[in-house]
């Protein structure tokens, strides 16, 4: 009979370390461990936006009588979308980055507990949990470039084009007519099928692209441009007159000769004007507008070269100024006004945002960390920013994930070891992630602590092995070290010389050998570079 205690060994050298296969008698036996329920876990159910259900296969019993158990979180169902498992106490299972499906294996231990190796010292796992996160496409990869009509000596310009492109969320490509003498005028139309629609606010033209469609957008109007044929949709620049081979001059007015003077979004508003539009005529206008909508019981001014109301007061105020000969001009009860500025007075401060309204959900320092917050900045425009920060830089192989009360993410949706996010005050006193702005406002952020496991090998070197001799001595089969489940592992093997013999394997430890008289393969673990035998539960620890 052998008896094993726990060892603890000081080693110099590696020439201290040695495995050797002795031959002895046979023998060996096998003793019941508790069953795992695959029930003992709760697998949380998923709300299909921010998460889904995990699931689990039949228990596995291995050659060696250990059950394991394969548990899955798959997002593979949803474009885009990505998954992370983790456990009850928020623990990372498996893939710290996250990817569209994860397999976790799980192994009943000696105790009747379900646990995950790489993580075996955060305890059992009894919950397992599975985030969904959904990646941005590309909003061009469905709209192809428009078509355009080549130009001629005659009466047709040549169209420049850039894009498509994605801008904020939104495929874009912008046409452009320019004249081929200085001061002429063109006239922009889209051909779509048999039908021309025209755009006189200009030369430029910006078209968006929505589920293979692209649309134009003019005075609130939307004209979808088919693109079943590229054949079927043209943008061309014809020429509106003629003269001595050139465009036809007519006034020309810039709308930057209106300065829009801009608000501090407490008594005053930044005006916005549409672009200008020729009428049938041959008039040029365009709109401009005051508008405090946005806060409830505000109204507003309207003030051209910052002393003339043309409105009464109101909530939104818009005045059309028509292109003459002197610039723009407003025309009122027969008096014509030549306007140089515009500026929009405001009756009531929108509310202020204060920091304090946002709760930073205190962290533990294992699964999460505490969110902070620069202080409120007031650019040029009157908006209110402010920074907040999740912040892992000072824990090694850290990341962190920034959430709001609702879970949505807010900034990098993969995590990085910090974020920072932007807040902007709205009309209303909240603070809002312009990014996510539909989520409502934001009062709550959650810096969750995702920590990746280092190399487990990177601190232990092979143990040093005896060679065999002729008499009593079989040289060492090993394999390793090299990483299992974020464990370091080495296993040696004897062979007996003749088939049917038996070894016994020793360790030897110093001065002193202690036998493995279990068989003739060991696996040695590696923690913080010791090298470490477990043999009925009793553990002897080799130093490196």
């Amino acid at each position: 009979m052998y008896f094993f205690t726990k060892y603890l060994i000081i080693f110099v050298s590696l020439k201290d370390v040695v495995e050797s296969c002795m031959r002895i008698g046979a023998g060996g036996g096998g003793v019941p461990v508790p069953a795992c329920d695959p029930n003992d876990i709760n697998f949380v159910m998923g709300d299909g936006v921010n998460s889904i259900t995990g699931t689990h296969a039949a228990p596995v019993v291995g050659a060696d009588g250990t059950t394991t158990m394969v548990v899955t979180c798959d997002a593979t169902g949803t474009p885009n979308a990505i998954t992370l498992m983790t456990d009850q106490n928020g623990a990372v299972l498996g893939n710290m980055m996250g990817a569209p499906r994860i397999d976790v294996t799980l192994v009943c231990d000696g105790n009747g507990n379900w646990i995950f190796q790489a993580n075996g010292a955060a305890g059992p796992v009894t919950e397992v949990n599975c985030d969904l996160f959904v990646e941005n496409p590309d909003p061009c990869a469905a709209c192809a470039p428009v078509a355009l009509e080549p130009g001629n000596a005659a009466d047709r310009l040549p169209v420049g084009v850039m894009g498509p492109a994605a801008n904020n969320g939104v495929c874009e490509e912008t046409v452009t007519c320019t004249p081929r003498n200085a001061g002429g005028d063109v006239f922009m139309e889209f051909v779509v099928g048999m039908q021309n629609i025209g755009n006189p606010l200009g030369n430029t033209a910006t078209l968006t692209c929505t589920t293979g469609d692209w649309m134009f957008s003019q005075n609130n109007v939307v004209s979808t441009i088919d693109l079943v044929s590229l054949k079927n949709v043209v943008e061309s620049c014809m020429r509106i007159g003629a003269g001595n081979g050139g465009d036809t001059p007519v006034p020309v007015c810039d709308p930057n000769d209106v300065q829009l003077v801009a608000g501090n979004n407490v008594d005053s508003v930044t005006p916005t004007r549409t672009d200008p539009v020729a009428g049938a005529d041959g008039t040029t206008s365009m709109t401009v507008t005051c508008d405090v909508s946005d806060t409830p019981g505000a109204t507003t001014f309207l003030q051209f070269n910052g002393n003339i109301a043309p409105e009464d007061p109101t909530d939104v105020i818009m005045t059309t100024l028509v292109c003459t000969a002197n610039g723009w001009t407003y025309t009122q009860d027969g008096v014509a006004t030549v306007v140089n500025s515009v500026n929009c007075l405001r009756t009531a401060p929108p509310p202020a945002c204060d920091p304090n309204d946002i709760n930073f959900v205190m962290g533990d320092g294992v699964n999460s960390i505490t969110g902070t917050h620069a202080a409120p900045v007031v650019g040029a425009d009157g908006t209110t920013t402010m920074v907040v920060t999740c912040d892992a830089t000072g824990t090694p192989n850290a990341i962190t994930l920034m959430t709001d009360q609702n879970g949505a993410v807010l900034g990098n949706m993969m995590g990085v070891p910090r974020i920072d996010v932007t807040l902007v005050c709205d009309g209303n006193g909240n603070w809002v992630f312009q990014a996510n702005g539909a989520a409502g406002p934001v009062t709550e952020v959650n810096c969750d602590l995702f920590v990746e496991n280092p190399d487990p090998c990177a601190a232990c070197a092979p143990v040093a092995l005896e060679p065999g001799n002729a008499a009593d001595r079989l040289p060492v089969g090993v394999m390793g070290p090299a990483a299992n489940n974020g464990v370091c592992e080495e296993t040696v093997t004897c062979t007996p010389r003749n088939a049917g013999g038996d070894v016994f394997m020793e360790f030897a430890v110093g001065t002193q050998n202690i036998g493995n008289p279990l068989g003739n393969t060991a696996t040695l673990t590696c923690t913080t570079g010791d090298w470490m035998f477990n043999q009925n539960n009793v553990v002897d620890i080799i130093d490196l």
